[in-house]
Parts: C-alpha cells; sequence; structure tokens
C-alpha cells in the first residue's frame, strides 16, 4: 500500500499582516504568484532602482494600500525597512534577519 504523507494540518493559507503606524495594518499576499512578480523587482531595488519599491508594495499589498503608503511621504530608511517586513512576511522570517541581509545586499553593490 503506497504511504500517505497527511498535510492538511500543516498548509496554512492565512496571509500573514504588517502593521506600519497606529491604525495601519495592511494583509500582505504571499501567494508564489505575487512572490514571482515581486522578485524581479527585489534585484532592480538592489541595484538602485528605488521605483522598483512602489512595485513591490503595490503587488504585495494592493493598490490602495500602495497609494496610502506613498500618501505618509516616508524616509527612504523608513521604506527600505518596509520592504525587508514585506520579505519577512512573504518568506515567514524574522524581520531582523530578512533586514541584515538587506543591508549586507546593499553593500555589495
Amino acid at each position: 500500500m503506497p504511504k500517505t504523507i497527511d498535510l492538511s494540518q500543516k498548509l496554512d493559507n492565512t496571509k500573514p499582516l504588517i502593521k506600519i503606524a497606529d491604525g495601519k495594518i495592511y494583509e500582505v499576499d504571499n501567494r508564489l504568484e505575487k512572490v514571482l512578480k515581486v522578485d524581479k523587482h527585489i534585484k532592480t531595488v538592489a541595484e538602485g532602482d528605488l521605483n522598483a519599491m512602489n512595485e513591490i508594495i503595490e503587488i504585495l499589498l494592493g493598490k490602495e494600500a500602495a497609494k496610502e503608503i506613498k500618501a505618509m511621504d516616508l524616509t527612504l530608511p523608513a521604506y527600505e525597512r518596509l520592504i525587508a517586513g514585506l520579505m519577512a512576511a512573504v518568506s515567514d522570517e524574522d524581520f531582523d534577519t530578512v533586514y541584515a541581509r538587506f543591508q549586507r545586499e546593499k553593500q555589495k553593490v
């Protein structure tokens, strides 16, 4: 008889949330399709294309959330932390680990 591996209790299809400010909590779309779209933009951010940050935010949080965040007029370091936070959310990793990796990659460029 073939072995059955039951993942029904191990697959979590809930989407993570990210809190940016008081009252500003957004659902992060961490589905594979969205993460694949973001992947190419991450590479361009690392190469210095800062416009790609807005595209990443829109892909993962949606147009309305991206519009709200843009209206917050965040500093560049705040945007970098936001992108790191989004990457931590989609990969289910600790923020500090992802942010440290982001800083190391930034130093290479």
